[in-house]
């Protein structure tokens, strides 16, 4: 989900449906699929992101090009697969074959513990600091909180609330005991 989050500035309102085996309140499912549906936002048009986990897999023959641990992201005019940890593959291979990539315009990474060292000592942000990972986990939490209702649920990040479903929203946060509350 990062990539298309940051890629593609996701964020604002959205509407969340997940599928996957009988939910049980002592563990996650063994499998999942997952729909973001995001609008408009600024010039970008509305986008839906699908997230499957585990053992789920898109129908047809697509699923041969996913990679055992990565992503898939299917455009109009092609599809990129990132295994994680590599290099992104343009898809189908025989279309790309004249790609030049664009010159990189991001600085290489010292890595997380030296720019959370970097971050300490000089004031400056990490890569995935907390403005930008807050918002990035919410959403992607969003998938669960949709999975354990069992219906499709419309969020508002400005409001912090589920919009359409009053049993989602007991499952934004939680009361805290006496003594460990959190302030505002």
């Amino acid at each position: 989900m990062d990539p298309a989050f940051w890629g593609l500035k996701l964020g604002g309102k959205v509407r969340v449906s997940s599928m996957g085996p009988r939910p049980n309140a002592h563990s996650g499912p063994t499998w999942m699929i997952t729909k973001f549906e995001f609008g408009q936002r600024g010039k970008r048009p509305p986008v839906d992101v699908f997230w499957y986990e585990g053992v789920a897999k898109p129908p047809g023959p697509i699923a041969a090009e996913l990679p055992m641990n990565g992503s898939l992201f299917i455009g109009d005019k092609g599809r990129i697969a990132i295994e994680h940890g590599q290099l992104p593959q343009l898809l189908p291979v025989e279309r790309f074959k004249e790609f030049q990539p664009p010159k990189p315009y991001l600085p290489d990474s010292p890595g997380h513990h030296q720019q959370w060292i970097n971050a300490c000592k000089t004031g400056s942000p990490t890569g995935s600091h907390f403005g930008y990972a807050g918002p990035f986990t919410e959403i992607v939490l969003l998938g669960n909180v949709a999975y354990r209702v069992g219906e499709t649920i419309e969020y508002d990040p400005k409001k912090v609330k589920v919009t359409n479903n009053k049993a989602a929203n007991g499952l934004l946060g939680k009361d805290y005991r006496k003594g460990w509350e959190l302030s505002e």
